[in-house]
């Protein structure tokens, strides 16, 4: 017997929901083996990144039970590009339970032709939902091929 309708298992788990106010920057290139990129802690909210690594990623805390996802609203395309996005549920198995929104970068080579400062801003809503949301600014900065 068929099961009716199974492309909205997928859908459902590429939502995201804010469970707290963190996340997480690592490397991409590192993230096979789940190792994070150092940020300092005066600013956990940034990213460096240099020419030898300029792949990384963006993960925050989703639970695509409550109808809410992490949009990808502003950032500057002539130094970073957006690769991609995958959710990561949470290991329990549990109904409901929260996971990871986690969106993928690199930025381009315009961004180490010199140092440079820029910001990915995403935001938290629902679709169907006209308010703003939660707001969330990363800050990444480039080093200069040298």
């Amino acid at each position: 017997m068929r099961k009716p309708y199974p492309y909205l298992a997928g859908l459902l788990l590429i939502t995201g929901s804010l469970q707290a106010a963190t996340f997480e920057i690592s490397n991409a290139a590192a993230a096979q083996d789940q190792t994070q990129v150092q940020t300092p802690a005066s600013n956990p909210n940034t990213v460096y990144i240099s020419a030898d690594h300029p792949q990384f990623l963006v993960q925050l805390p989703s639970n695509p039970t409550t109808g809410y996802q992490w949009y990808l609203t502003e950032y500057d395309a002539r130094l970073i590009q957006p690769t991609g996005f995958r959710y990561q549920t949470d290991n329990t198995r549990l109904v409901g339970a929260p996971g990871l929104a986690i969106f993928s970068f690199k930025a381009t080579d315009v961004a180490f032709a010199a140092p440079h400062a820029t910001t990915i801003n995403f935001a938290y809503s629902r679709p169907w939902e006209n308010a703003p949301g939660e707001q969330k600014v990363i800050y990444v900065t480039t080093s200069a091929k040298g």
